[in-house]
């Protein structure tokens, strides 16, 4: 096995690193904390950082500096050592898993894509938030099949609304393929 790459976490030089395998560790420093009204110096040896994990399954180290403490995604941190700031507009772009694994943060396992192309990756992985998979869905994906029938055959938006208990609106994106539309 290789031996592990540790860069700098970008913004935080000296503080903490970042391993190509997405582990974190602080560094040995010497910080002034204030006790008791005087200012007292204490050496911080170096640590490996426990990330937290997201409902979504991502990993985030909370890092800490001129006490000031902020939280952050750990793939982010990984692929702004190794591959740079995020390229374009930041809004866009995002850190994708190629496996679909929010918590595998080795950099062979991410790159830089836009959004969409990290949309698709959830679709492709089973983790997109659509269908019944989104808490907000109101239809079943069999009653959403059985909407699309009812359209192909002619029936009027309204009417449908009214046999499932949906909006007009709810129907037209159906029909349009705003929602359901991969069936």
């Amino acid at each position: 096995m290789r031996p592990q790459i540790w860069k700098d976490v970008v913004g935080y030089e000296g503080y903490y690193q970042v391993s190509d395998r997405g582990l974190v560790r602080s560094l040995s420093r010497v910080v002034s904390v204030e006790r008791l009204g005087k200012k007292v110096e204490r050496r911080l040896g170096q640590r490996y950082l426990r990330p937290a994990a997201m409902p979504s399954g991502h990993l985030q180290v909370s890092l800490t500096k001129d006490g000031k403490s902020k939280s952050l995604l750990v793939h982010i941190l990984v692929l702004e050592a190794f591959k740079g700031p995020r390229p374009g507009d930041s809004m866009n772009w995002h850190g994708c898993h190629e496996d679909g694994e929010p918590s595998n943060n080795r950099l062979t396992n991410l790159r830089w894509d836009t959004r969409s192309g990290n949309e698709m990756d959830k679709v492709t992985h089973g983790r997109s938030n659509r269908g019944t998979r989104n808490r907000a869905s109101k239809l079943s994906e069999v009653q959403a099949k059985e909407i699309k029938a009812r359209i192909a055959l002619g029936e009027q938006s309204p009417t449908i609304a009214l046999l499932y208990g949906v909006s007009r609106g709810a129907i037209n994106a159906i029909k349009c393929g705003r929602a359901w539309g991969w069936l």
